[in-house]
């Protein structure tokens, strides 16, 4: 017996739980890409920008935001463009972007979330229909069905 016949003899509801399956690791995927291109080296970011503040080269540290492809650098650009207008405008500005990348990062997670609560239940559906045909099986054969006659699907 080979994977597609089991899966043939699984019933209508297979049909949806493949496709959670598919739409999930599609999420999976995705997001796995999208973090790999966003990952960076935050001790030496830092540091450089650290370097150009303090040389008070804001513009600087700017570029070398956008020359960054990454959440943090976005979040510290943002920051940077607010600087002369005060500390509570670079922390609004901060808290702003960091709400906005996140939103970004957690794109197709609720998608996953659904999923993950609606394929379990699919699975326990089919498993009841299975249970009822069994049942059936047993009615229609007068009680007196044998293991084999349950075992067949």
């Amino acid at each position: 017996m080979n994977l597609f016949s089991i899966f043939m003899k699984g019933g209508f509801l297979m049909w949806p739980i493949l496709l959670c399956s598919v739409i999930g690791l599609t999420v999976i995927i995705d997001r796995y890409i999208v973090l790999r291109k966003t990952k960076i080296n935050i001790p030496a970011f830092t540091v450089r920008i650290r370097g150009l503040i303090k040389k008070r080269d804001i513009s600087g540290a700017i570029s070398h935001c956008m020359e960054e492809k990454s959440p943090v650098a976005n979040i510290i650009r943002k920051g940077l463009k607010k600087y002369r207008l005060g500390h509570e405008r670079v922390k609004e500005a901060i808290e702003n972007a960091g709400r906005q990348e996140v939103s970004k990062l957690e794109k197709g997670l609720s998608v996953l979330a659904t999923i993950a609560g609606i394929a379990p239940l699919l699975g326990f559906l089919g498993t009841v229909t299975g249970m009822i045909q069994a049942f059936m099986t047993i009615e229609d054969l007068a009680g007196s069905a044998n293991p084999s006659d349950l075992a067949g699907g």
